[in-house]
């Protein structure tokens, strides 16, 4: 562990490197570099460094360690924040929530009276029309089915609003 914690230093003067230093592969320090003082070996900068290698030669129990201490500081953190709340739902989000989302027990039996209501009075509608005109039964059960389910649609909707409302 000892060799780790030695720090990259300077080959003419001994002052360590910064990060960026280091990181460019340099072996001299930058007031080095702007005295113009040059290594005793040669001119030339240091090769880039090979990151695969110098990872290869740190022990894995360094890099076992390095990461439980990541890990533990992460719980630190998690814990000393506020608890996260989730995101408030957008406007459209919370309409397609009130409307699609599971309806109050008010709101059943008002829709259910709305479509008995249409239903009823289409069928009413259909049956005057259907003696007026003097017309057989036969002919005006389909459409007075089809326009039952369609006037008891639109009963249900108004009375599930009329609840909605009332519920605020």
């Amino acid at each position: 562990m000892d060799d780790v914690a030695v720090r990259a230093r300077c080959a003419l003067c001994g002052r360590g490197l910064t990060f960026e230093e280091w990181q460019a592969g340099r072996q001299r320090c930058s007031s080095c570099r702007a005295a113009g003082r040059a290594p005793a070996s040669s001119g030339a900068e240091a090769p880039p460094i090979d990151y695969t290698q110098l990872l290869d030669e740190v022990s894995d129990d360094l890099l076992n360690e390095l990461l439980a201490l990541l890990d533990e500081e992460q719980v630190r953190r998690r814990s000393s924040r506020e608890p996260v709340l989730p995101p408030e739902p957008t406007p459209l989000a919370r309409f397609l929530s009130d409307v699609f989302g599971p309806p109050s027990p008010r709101e059943q039996s008002w829709a259910a009276w709305g479509f008995a209501l249409g239903f009823a009075a289409n069928v009413l509608l259909a049956k005057l029309a259907q003696a007026e005109s003097g017309a057989p039964l036969a002919d005006i059960v389909v459409p007075m089915l089809l326009g039952g389910a369609t006037a008891g649609g639109i009963g249900a909707l108004i009375g599930w609003a009329l609840a909605r409302l009332r519920d605020r």
